[in-house]
């Protein structure tokens, strides 16, 4: 019995730091809805909501924002392994996936096409 109340005391803490929480929330919200954002940048300090605009960019990612925009290249083209055309039985199949690479940061993506 005595470990039951140990867990409905938890819960009830719990709760009650969600509700603070959410309360803190809207009334910054609410700020932001009355007087507008303080934007720094992209980002609203008060409310944390983000625009597209503003960017402190630091290669391809934002310093505020966390954003990624990347400007891709096609790089190469591998052959995937494990299957084939005829075993996969499907006129669609491209049996290779293609390497893009970020002309900023150099980052590498594997697509398929």
């Amino acid at each position: 019995m005595p470990d039951m109340m140990i867990w409905i005391i938890i819960a009830g803490v719990l709760g009650i730091i969600y509700i603070i929480l959410n309360v803190v929330r809207r009334s910054k919200e609410k700020k932001c809805r009355e007087f507008g954002h303080d934007w720094d940048g992209c980002k609203c300090e008060r409310c944390g909501q983000t625009r597209d605009e503003a960017h402190d960019w630091d290669g391809c990612t934002c310093r505020k924002c966390g954003l990624e925009q990347h400007d891709w290249e096609y790089h190469s083209c591998y052959l995937k392994s494990g299957g084939s055309m005829i075993a996969d039985n499907r006129l669609d199949f491209d049996p290779y996936y293609y390497v893009y690479k970020c002309s900023r940061c150099d980052k590498r993506e594997n697509r398929d096409e």
